[in-house]
């Protein structure tokens, strides 16, 4: 009878570390879920103010609000100090303003950061600002 006792008692321990397994893995699934679910609305997150900030700076930029362009570019550039849209945002709205010095400052850090930015016109830009800068040649 010990025995049957003893055989019930194992039987029912393993059944319960078979169950506290279920739980750990589910447990487990969840929370991995978790951290997939937020890296991923994280990233929508992101792609959506970097829409925003596009669209926003393109009306600016349009509507030639010069001032209200670098303040927006200057915030986005605070959050995200590697943006590249940001840096030539300011970039933009500097040369638009005739502020030569500052604008080829910010030019040459946008080129800095992404080099692809080179063949955006950027060179041309610069090239015109060291003309500005220096007065026309006689």
């Amino acid at each position: 009878m010990n025995s049957l006792i003893l055989n019930e008692l194992v039987a029912i321990k393993w059944i319960l570390c078979a169950i506290l397994g279920c739980i750990i893995i589910i447990v487990l699934w969840f929370i991995m879920n978790m951290v997939y679910t937020f890296r991923n609305r994280k990233a929508e997150l992101e792609s959506a103010a970097r829409n925003s900030f596009l669209a926003e700076a393109h009306q600016y930029e349009d509507a030639g609000q010069f001032d209200k362009l670098f303040e927006l570019a200057w915030d986005r550039n605070n959050n995200y100090p590697h943006d590249p849209n940001a840096h030539w945002f300011m970039a933009i709205s500097r040369y638009r303003r005739k502020e030569w010095g500052a604008a080829l400052a910010s030019f040459k850090e946008l080129q800095r950061l992404d080099p692809a930015w080179q063949k955006y016109t950027v060179e041309e830009y610069i090239e015109e600002i060291k003309q500005n800068l220096t007065g026309p040649k006689g």
